[in-house]
């Protein structure tokens, strides 16, 4: 269960990240407040998710397949 909350984690930076560049810079609003929910809920995911696994490997699998990911 806890690689579950891991891909929902990644899944949810993705997105985060994908409103950043439609926010142009923050100067569209809608873009940047959902970016901002968007990386809230990855966070609580990811806080989830590190109850149950070791930070270190939780870490090292979100970075980079967000990363790839994007």
């Amino acid at each position: 269960m806890p690689y579950l909350w891991l891909v929902f984690a990644i899944l949810l930076e993705v997105t985060a990240i994908t409103f950043m560049k439609l926010s142009d810079g923050f100067t569209k609003l809608w873009p940047s407040v959902l970016m901002f929910v968007f990386y809230g809920g990855c966070f609580a995911c990811l806080c989830v998710c590190i109850k149950q696994l070791d930070i270190s490997l939780a870490y090292a699998i979100w970075s980079a397949l967000g990363t790839a990911s994007i």
